[in-house]
């Protein structure tokens, strides 16, 4: 059973590798990490059908992005979706509004204080180091 037969959504929340303060720029083990994290993705949403990539224009998050698209490339059909800061960042709350918008598998790459605030608005804990990745069931 897919995803559209059951009405459930996964919907990964991703928090970007990590980077150089200096210039915003993923590290070479940002990118190293990412990718294992690109790798972990497309074994989870093999199968689940077209993933929607979203993620802030941040250059981090902009890189971890490419990075995780080249490798769901082989599993599905994936659309990217730039966020503009001010939609995405800054809250859990417009983390919340574009969870509640997705209808299909999506990746959400952002910021750590983000998405943990997202997670600790519903009651779930959880401590995401870089690259790291929370995965929600939602119907």
């Amino acid at each position: 059973m897919t995803n559209g037969e059951n009405n459930m959504k996964t919907i990964c929340l991703v928090r970007h590798g990590a980077y150089s303060k200096a210039d915003g720029f993923l590290t070479p083990d940002g990118k190293a990490e990412i990718k294992e994290t690109g790798k972990l993705l497309a074994e989870k949403l093999n199968g689940l059908g077209e993933i929607t990539v979203y993620y802030s224009p941040a250059f981090r998050t902009a890189e971890s992005a490419s990075e995780i698209v080249a490798t769901l490339h082989s599993i599905s059909k994936i659309k990217t979706n730039q966020i503009c800061a001010e939609e995405l960042a800054c809250n859990n709350y417009k983390v919340g509004k574009l969870v509640d918008k997705i209808n299909n598998t999506a990746i959400i790459i952002s910021h750590q204080p983000d998405l943990e605030s997202y997670l600790e608005s519903m009651g779930i804990e959880a401590h995401l180091n870089t690259a790291d990745f929370y995965e929600l069931n939602k119907n």
